[in-house]
């Protein structure tokens, strides 16, 4: 229906905005609109490359709202290497619907409609953020997620329960880790990707599967802050779990510490068996439906 005395417009005039808000204080905003758009105090920044798949919004307590959003990679924005180092973790995301106009004062740039209200589409925090060959994608949780987690409760299994190096470890990083560089690189027959996950350092001495799942953090080169988890070490090879954003450079140095991997003679290589937090002489479900061995 048509209101007599509002006319209205043949073009809808409603842009998406995105507002980011990053734990370490950093705001950044973006818009499908060409012209920069002010909403919610931020100025957002025109990206067209950012884009957002349907909004699920869950209207009982407990239940769990979300939303995915893709977008390339930004060197003057989102880069990879904030990505790769955490920084958008946990991020605090809007999404708004806002109306706008052309400025009076400016034509060619653009202002929010005084006639209507932003309206927000989505609220929520950065979970978990995937890389490939055309960018990224971060599902945004809504707040219920936190209502959703399952009790905080202590279980029994074989494997033990802790993270390495944290309060119920006891075991110090620092005292463990060890500082490396690269001296060799994949050889040029190899994947290209294979460049930023997979090197050599001939001077560890290490036996085979010593840093298996530990956490190698780079300090030096273009990865630098980056914190990368080592999926195996043999041979004097590194391999990493995920692709770093810049390739791996001769002389690029790092510090990595030992994995217990949560198993038994790891804690025990590592002097640490009697804060194992695991119970590896319980039987389990195997042992409950055992039955007697047949005699004839």
């Amino acid at each position: 229906m048509v209101v007599a005395n509002r006319p209205v417009p043949c073009v809808t005039r409603w842009a998406q905005c995105w507002v980011i808000r990053r734990e370490d204080g950093q705001v950044l905003g973006f818009t499908t609109l060409d012209s920069p758009l002010p909403v919610d105090g931020v100025t957002c920044q025109p990206c067209h490359s950012l884009s957002s798949g349907a909004v699920e919004l869950a209207a009982q307590i407990g239940s769990v709202g979300n939303q995915e959003v893709a977008g390339l990679i930004d060197s003057d924005a989102i880069s990879a290497a904030d990505l790769h180092a955490g920084r958008y973790d946990h991020a605090r995301v809007d999404l708004w619907l806002v109306p706008w106009v052309e400025d009076p004062a400016q034509p060619w740039r653009a202002m929010p409609d005084p006639a209507e209200r932003p309206r927000r589409l989505a609220a929520g925090r950065m979970g978990r953020i995937t890389f490939g060959d055309e960018g990224f994608r971060a599902e945004i949780l809504t707040d219920g997620a936190a209502l959703a987690q399952r009790a905080l409760v202590q279980t029994y299994q074989p494997g033990c329960r802790w993270t390495q190096f944290d309060v119920r470890c006891g075991l110090s990083r620092a005292a463990l880790e060890v500082a490396g560089s690269v001296t060799g690189l994949v050889g040029p027959s190899v994947w290209n990707r294979a460049r930023n996950r997979v090197f050599f350092d001939s001077a560890r001495a290490e036996p085979d599967g010593t840093f298996d799942g530990a956490a190698l953090i780079w300090t030096a080169g273009a990865n630098a802050g980056i914190r990368s988890e080592v999926k195996t070490w043999a041979g004097g090879q590194f391999t990493l779990w995920d692709s770093l954003p810049e390739p791996i450079q001769i002389g690029d140095a790092y510090t990595v510490a030992p994995s217990c991997r949560n198993s038994v003679s790891g804690c025990k290589a590592l002097n640490n068996y009697r804060r194992y937090g695991g119970f590896p002489d319980v039987p389990g479900n195997d042992a409950i439906i055992q039955t007697p061995p047949y005699r004839s």
